[in-house]
Parts: structure tokens; C-alpha cells; sequence
């Protein structure tokens, strides 16, 4: 499809600019309200599971595919947030 298509349908270029805004707006928001009840080293290390987490809901809810390195990337983010959870002793 041309992008003259998207420009000539009003309706496309609302949700258009609805997806842009909320979840910019909502992640931002979120990301703030987190910074107000943690830490900002905690709240930082959290924010980098946001890409697995979409990944995710993408592969169980959109049946997208994932390949090896996705995964393996996957595992290593999550593995790594919770390493650096963990309490020093």
C-alpha cells in the first residue's frame, strides 16, 4: 500500500495517533508512578523487561514467531534482572 492510502482515510490516521499517544502516555505514566514508590536503580533494571514482556504477549496472544536468539535474548534479560535482584551477602 502507497502511504498517500493512510493519509486519504481519516479513520486510519485517528487510531494512528491513538496508538502513538497511549501507550507512550500510559508507559511513561507508569514508569513515573514506579519511580515515586522505588528506587530508580530498581525501577531502570525493571524497565528492561519491557521488551520481553511485549514479546511475549506478542508469541501468546498474535501467534508471532520467535527464533532462537529472540529466545535465548529473552532468557538472558530476565535472568539478569533477577541476578541483580538478589541481595549481596
Amino acid at each position: 500500500m502507497e502511504l498517500r492510502h493512510f493519509q486519504a482515510n481519516p479513520t486510519i490516521m485517528v487510531w494512528l495517533v491513538i496508538l502513538c499517544i497511549l501507550p507512550t502516555l500510559g508507559g511513561g505514566l507508569a514508569f513515573n508512578a514506579g519511580l515515586q514508590r522505588l528506587p530508580a536503580v530498581n525501577t531502570s533494571i525493571m524497565a528492561t523487561l519491557e521488551p520481553v514482556v511485549a514479546t511475549t504477549l506478542g508469541w501468546i496472544i498474535f501467534s508471532e514467531g520467535l527464533n532462537l536468539p529472540q529466545i535465548i535474548g529473552g532468557i538472558l534479560v530476565v535472568g539478569s534482572v533477577i541476578l541483580i535482584q538478589l541481595p549481596r551477602d
